[in-house]
């Protein structure tokens, strides 16, 4: 889904549900977002790490690819009952998935068929990290003002598979390869708020939003972890996974200088919007997804359909700040 804090389409539901009293009627949202990333991971092998058997060279070093497409539906609705502009949306504003190539120097390989997984399988063979919302939404507008809240019931899902070694030392080692795999998921809620400002009617525009972390802090996803080595697979065990997301602050505007243009013209006009993201992430904690990549991705402000957009943010996470790239 895209959009931005000065949005007055169904989007501002996730935007800034302040925007939906900024609309006009009853007006119906539907879009897909599809993406195809490629990345590499290369292992070179350190100094501490011992050989690898004979007949497995380039089992744990190398590199390794992955070429994956995914994408996420968005569906949002809004309308008005007497001075009340009320919205309902169905949209994944967090989420990821991964699966690495594989290795085909071992694909047919009897004594070393894990290997086949890739040089990263240690960390991650393929996972995902989704956040899926239901959201419900009113605003109501005060002359210049408008404000707007918003209640979610998210559904998060994490799961993931990677080789584990089952030799008592637990080091890195071919001859002793199984797999373990993570699947969980839980419902939490949250909550959204929004303010904007029409300063100059049908020109000029402020607006502010706030999304809280779902969960309102850490979550707790239950689920199982499975272990198995070849044939030999031991009985799931249940797990309580822990994980925290950000939450979100976004300050902006919007401008339209064409005296003839509205808010819906498909003509030449321009606009900008400048802002600071606010982030504050808790760490996560519980298993290790992947140190070799990350399945989450942050939530993208967009575009308005009649306008053009550009700004900066930062996001910090702890005392760190680092340009945003969502």
């Amino acid at each position: 889904m895209h959009g931005n804090v000065v949005t007055t389409d169904p989007t501002a539901i996730y935007f800034n549900p302040a925007g939906m009293a900024l609309g006009e009627g009853t007006r119906f949202y539907l879009s897909g977002l599809a993406a195809l990333r490629r990345g590499t991971w290369t292992h070179a092998k350190a100094p501490a790490e011992p050989s690898d058997p004979a007949g497995a060279d380039g089992a744990d070093t190398g590199q390794a690819r992955f070429s994956n497409l995914f994408g996420a539906p968005a569906l949002a609705l809004t309308t008005w009952i007497d001075r009340v502009a009320v919205g309902a949306a169905l949209y994944a504003p967090f989420g990821g998935s991964i699966h690495w190539d594989k290795n085909r120097r071992f694909e047919n390989d009897a004594t070393f068929s894990g290997a086949a997984d890739g040089v990263q399988r240690w960390h991650i063979i393929d996972g995902s990290l989704s956040s899926l919302y239901v959201t419900l939404g009113a605003a109501m507008r005060f002359g210049p003002l408008a404000i707007g809240a918003t209640g979610n019931l998210i559904r998060s899902a994490v799961s993931n598979t990677f080789a584990k070694s089952f030799n008592p030392q637990q080091v890195v080692d071919p001859t002793s390869e199984g797999r373990a795999a993570l699947d969980v998921s839980g419902f939490h809620a949250s909550f959204g708020l929004g303010a904007m400002i029409e300063a100059i009617a049908g020109r000029l525009w402020f607006g502010a939003s706030y999304q809280a972390q779902p969960g309102l802090g850490q979550m707790k996803l239950d689920g199982t972890l499975s272990l198995s080595m070849g044939a030999d697979q031991a009985l799931p065990q249940n797990i309580t996974f822990t994980q925290a997301l950000p939450d979100i602050c976004v300050p902006g505007c919007g401008f339209e200088p064409s005296t003839g243009a509205t808010r819906s013209s498909s003509g030449p006009t321009v606009s900008w919007r400048a802002g600071v993201v606010w982030a504050h992430n808790a760490s996560p904690r519980g298993v290790n997804l992947a140190r070799s990549s990350r399945t989450a991705a942050t939530p993208r402000h967009g575009r308005r359909p009649s306008k053009t957009a550009a700004g900066t943010g930062k996001t910090r996470t702890g005392r760190t700040w680092r340009p945003a790239t969502g």
